[in-house]
């Protein structure tokens, strides 16, 4: 039996919107060993390890400085998951090191000039970005089985990010995006076989609290509609919904063991949590040695950066 892989957790403290919490503690779920966890202070590093240790019964190292917890701490993958203006510099470290890594979204944002990548790839290291909601699919069609196989027309989805204005597309696009790859762009390996045409975007009654984005997707199978609806949202949870051909399912979350529901009508069924079934295909892939997916990381930032300058030309706020 092979030895459990062992994960650096960058940012495990639950802080604002921050999940390093719940993917430290689906690692271990997993099976991995969580060796260390870095964080931005001594007083975060100790409350994020108590956390851990109390919640998940997660007993590891603490430090403030991923080169130092990468120089002292063996092991094969890192997960990102830092406020994104963080990623590049981190993501640098972790290509130096050689280690494989799984990060949130957004990949890096701003782009940087160096390919983050790169190193990634050159190592034959896997790189895969924290994007859960696909995850969801196998339960949406339990509720609409008519929809599998079908023809997509449409596609509609709702989240609910704590930021407004042009900070909701670094928040909220790269899951909008992972769901249409989810639906048409999987076996999608060159730009040609999916691209975005007609985009349009508008502050729902000038309110920079509400963004709703539509375009066209053109891809292999055909031609898809696809709208975003964002609505700033501090409390969790969080709504959250959307739709495929006008077949719809609203998530549902009892806060109270946070268990996820899928809701259509009058039916509910229960959820897998989306996060630990990402962070399971991630092991899963690096078992079967499966290399870092270039094209799906270049066209996310690519996706990201083309939606980005359209909401910054309606004049959008930052809201950090």
């Amino acid at each position: 039996m092979p030895p459990a892989p062992r994960i650096i957790v960058v940012g495990a403290r639950s802080a604002r919107q921050g999940i390093g919490e719940f993917v430290a503690g689906w690692f271990a779920r997993h099976g991995a060993e969580v060796t260390a966890i870095v964080g931005t202070t001594d007083a975060s590093v100790a409350q994020a390890r108590a956390t851990l240790r109390d919640r998940y019964a997660i007993d590891c190292r603490g430090y403030t400085n991923l080169d130092d917890a990468l120089a002292a701490e063996p092991g094969e993958i890192v997960a990102i998951c830092s406020p994104y203006p963080r990623h590049a510099a981190h993501l640098a470290a972790v290509g130096r090191a050689g280690r494989h890594c799984l990060c949130e979204k957004p990949l890096c944002w701003p782009v940087p000039e160096v390919d983050p990548a790169a190193p990634f790839v050159a190592a034959g290291k896997r790189l895969a970005v924290l994007t859960q909601w696909p995850c969801t699919l196998p339960t949406f069609y339990e509720l609409h089985p008519e929809q599998r196989g079908a023809e997509l027309k449409s596609f509609e989805m709702r989240l609910s990010p704590i930021t407004s204005g042009l900070d909701m597309v670094p928040d909220a696009v790269p899951h909008f995006v992972s769901m249409i790859r989810g639906l048409v762009g999987a076996q999608a390996t060159a730009r040609e076989q999916w691209h975005t045409e007609e985009l349009a975007v508008e502050f729902v009654d000038g309110d920079p609290r509400r963004l709703r984005i539509d375009c066209t997707v053109v891809h292999s199978r055909g031609t898809t509609r696809a709208t975003l609806h964002l609505a700033t949202c501090p409390q969790r949870p969080r709504p959250a919904w959307y739709a495929i051909n006008r077949a719809r399912v609203e998530r549902d979350i009892d806060l109270a063991d946070y268990q996820q529901f899928f809701r259509a009508g009058d039916r509910r069924i229960a959820l897998p949590d989306p996060l630990g079934l990402l962070v399971a295909q991630f092991l899963e892939a690096l078992s079967r040695g499966e290399p870092t997916d270039r094209f799906a990381l270049d066209h996310g930032l690519e996706q990201l950066t083309l939606f980005h300058s359209a909401v910054r030309a309606k004049g959008a706020i930052v809201d950090s």
